[in-house]
């Protein structure tokens, strides 16, 4: 039986005009219990018109998953585009070599141009797939404005300018357009170019100064075998040590001295960290690990000797183990725990091996790789316990 109550309220809004006479017949019939008579007139129009239930949104992430495959499709679909270029000035190769440098020039210099346009043309755009192709096109670019300066200068002035200097050059004009790129775009991907050619650029000049400033002599009994004595071995080993480490110094003072806080600057501070962790380990272990007398049986004779080189790296990983209680970085350890094996290792492979026999030697190896891990660990947990209580403080 209907309510008299309910009743009274859907006259008085019917009174009012807030419901129709239809609707409020409805609602009477249901109230009652009776099956309500069909809509006419505007309150059937209108409940026609009315939107059904909207479809359940899409999850951002598979937005972003699908964005991605198809991102990478592009990339890839590029990548192909640009070795069939490569493929296409490989097979038309001229036997001459000023020709051929030439047409390698050409190879290079035309994708580095049209890249490196693409690159500081969608650099600004504000949609995040568009800058993050601008990224990857300057990251192309720079190799092969290196390689084109390069041949370009062997197919120009062959006599004029030798190999070495040549490659220098060719990789001081990546440097710049890679320090060009990086300031129009900051991104991890350009950070991660700027350091690499800075790498190639230190690594080629060392080589080319080296060569220049110290012509070797050849052992005709022993072919190419280099006659280098031990002390010209030792004093280019000290400079090639020093110079690696102000190479990776150059990067962190600029950190320090000019902290990046833009949008995204974590991402290029973990880059850079890791950057100038590779560099400082792969250059001091060059130097530290180089041999000499290469007439030994052993393949050459470490210049600094086992225990001195391996301290030298031990000292690297000490160096960045300070720089992450300084800092703050993690990424400093997983630097120093790398320094450290290396040492740790070479002396594994230049003792162990020889004395006891592979299979305690993999057993000591295995050793080392556990106990670098368990202090990695434990130094984490003190450098984060110490950022917690400064921040608290």
């Amino acid at each position: 039986m209907a309510s008299a109550l309910v009743l009274d309220r859907i006259a008085a809004w019917e009174r009012s005009g807030l419901i129709d006479h239809d609707l409020a017949d409805r609602l009477r019939a249901i109230e009652a219990g009776e099956a309500p008579p069909p809509l006419v007139g505007d309150t059937a129009i209108a409940a026609a018109a009315a939107p059904g239930p909207a479809a359940p949104p899409v999850p951002a992430s598979r937005r972003r998953s699908s964005g991605f495959i198809l991102e990478f499709f592009a990339y890839l679909g590029g990548l192909f585009l640009l070795l069939a270029w490569y493929a296409w000035f490989a097979n038309e190769v001229p036997e001459s070599e000023s020709a051929r440098n030439r047409a390698i020039a050409v190879a290079a210099f035309i994708p580095a141009l049209l890249l490196a346009t693409v690159g500081w043309l969608l650099a600004k755009r504000d949609d995040e797939h568009v800058r993050r192709a601008a990224a990857i096109a300057f990251a192309v670019a720079i190799p092969n404005a290196g390689v084109g300066t390069w041949a370009l200068l062997r197919a120009t002035v062959p006599d004029a300018v030798d190999d070495g200097a040549a490659q220098a050059i060719g990789a001081a004009v990546a440097l710049a357009l890679a320090i060009a790129a990086r300031v129009r775009h900051p991104s991890a991907v350009t950070q991660a170019a700027l350091l690499a050619a800075w790498g190639v650029f230190a690594l080629l000049l060392a080589s080319w100064v080296e060569a220049s400033l110290w012509r070797p002599a050849y052992v005709p009994d022993w072919g190419d075998v280099v006659d280098r004595s031990a002390d010209e071995q030792l004093l280019w080993n000290v400079v090639r040590l020093g110079w690696w480490w102000l190479v990776a110094a150059i990067p962190a003072i600029v950190m320090v001295r000019r902290p990046d806080r833009g949008p995204g600057h974590e991402a290029r501070d973990a880059v850079a960290r890791i950057g100038i962790g590779a560099i400082a380990v792969l250059g001091s272990a060059s130097a530290a690990f180089a041999t000499y007398d290469w007439s030994s049986s052993r393949g050459g004779e470490p210049i600094f000797g086992p225990w001195l080189a391996a301290g030298i790296m031990v000292g690297v990983g000490v160096v960045f183990v300070l720089a992450a209680r300084v800092g703050g970085s993690r990424i400093h350890l997983v630097t120093a725990g790398v320094a450290i094996l290396v040492a740790l290792t070479y002396l594994n492979v230049e003792l162990v091996v020889d004395a006891v026999g592979a299979p305690l030697a993999l057993l000591v190896e295995g050793a080392i790789l556990l106990g670098v891990a368990l202090l990695g660990w434990a130094a984490g947990r003190l450098i984060t316990s110490r950022a917690a209580t400064d921040v608290s403080a």
